[in-house]
């Protein structure tokens, strides 16, 4: 239920721009809002946002790192 809640408030439901101004400041707090906004801004031509590119990294490595500990215990 928590993805997708956060998977339609970051675009997956209507676009960010036709929802209220509350729901979307509350979108950018969400786990997902900094990778969606990472991958949305350079295709939508506003450049790179170095903060959401360190967010993607810090989540690959943090996932990667709970898998090989996870699956590391088999």
């Amino acid at each position: 239920m928590l993805f997708f809640g956060t998977f339609f408030l970051v675009g997956g439901g209507p676009p960010p721009g036709r929802l209220p101004t509350a729901v979307t400041t509350i979108a950018g707090y969400t786990p997902t809002g900094l990778p969606v906004d990472g991958i949305r801004s350079p295709w939508i031509g506003e450049g790179t946002d170095p903060v959401a590119v360190m967010a993607r990294a810090a989540i690959a490595v943090i996932g990667s790192a709970l898998a090989v500990r996870r699956l590391g215990r088999a």
